[in-house]
């Protein structure tokens, strides 16, 4: 693998990034770690206030429904017949649930990433990159998206893992094809031991509450492979001047939201896994969540 640019400058900055849990931020012309400041600190802190508050309203509003609001499952609405078709993933109930998914885990790690921030900029005085860069909201392609917005630190672990070694043997198409299978087999294996429990057998000390959810294994792969097409044919429309043109003049607003289209119909391939087995459930044990009675 490689490191970051800057790291291996000096022993100074190549031990300040290995020890901390988070990436920090270097400076360009001397390698070495940049301090922080009152304003970046009070901004990280604001941030993690957002997150943690939002994360409390939507646990609020979404648990009663096991953090599916909507009804518009594939495959399992009246009138279906148990069959699946390419036009049910774009029913707005299914894209709904789709949307506050992924919302959910976007403010997740970006709590995590706020929160690990504030320790390391609090002990250290460094300043460290920010994890989540709002990709729901702001994405301007899939690109942009994937590359500078969403979990940005496990980006830069698979762009200094896996893409950029298999570069310097191949083309940029199976680098990145590379970057997204390896992200998806980590996926798949954090799913599996997240859904992993005691198998249980069928005694009179075992409540029927106990039967263990068997994860779809499979589905986080098929997810980061579909967006690793997509990103291949970001990168060929690129040379069309014409999808520039239209770009150029679509809002921003609109334009986050085709970049989200792209993925948001099969996002349930990387959300379900997660819910079905409890994780959102387990996960807001944490937070004060009011109860509706």
């Amino acid at each position: 693998g490689f490191s970051p640019l800057g790291v291996e400058r000096s022993l100074h900055s190549y031990m300040a990034h290995y020890a901390v849990p988070f990436e920090l931020e270097l400076d360009q012309k001397t390698g070495r770690p940049m301090e922080t400041n009152r304003e970046e600190m009070a901004s990280n802190l604001s941030l993690l206030v957002g997150n943690f508050s939002s994360l409390c309203i939507l646990m609020t509003l979404l648990s009663p429904r096991n953090f599916e609001p909507f009804d518009g499952r594939p495959g399992e609405m009246e009138g279906d017949g148990g069959r699946t078709s390419p036009m049910q993933y774009l029913r707005l109930g299914h894209l709904g649930n789709c949307f506050f998914a992924a919302y959910m885990f976007q403010l997740c790690l970006g709590l995590f990433g706020s929160a690990m921030s504030a320790v390391v900029q609090f002990t250290s005085g460094l300043k460290t990159n920010a994890s989540m860069r709002k990709p729901m909201l702001e994405a301007t392609s899939p690109s942009d998206f994937w590359g500078k917005r969403w979990n940005t630190l496990v980006h830069g672990v698979l762009k200094r893992g896996v893409y950029k070694p298999v570069r310097t043997h191949s083309s940029a198409f199976m680098a990145s094809l590379a970057a997204f299978v390896a992200s998806g087999l980590f996926h798949e294996w954090i799913v599996s031991v997240m859904a992993f429990k005691r198998e249980c057998a069928s005694s009179e000390q075992v409540s029927c509450e106990q039967v263990c959810y068997q994860p779809q294994l499979g589905s986080n792969a098929a997810f980061f492979l579909w967006n690793a097409g997509v990103i291949a044919i970001e990168n060929i429309l690129r040379r069309n001047a014409l999808v520039n043109n239209v770009g150029g003049f679509m809002p921003r607003i609109g334009i986050t939201m085709v970049i989200i289209m792209t993925s948001l119909p099969l996002a349930h391939l990387f959300a379900d896994p997660y819910i079905r087995a409890g994780f959102f459930h387990d996960y807001q044990q944490g937070y004060p969540v009011l109860v509706f009675l």
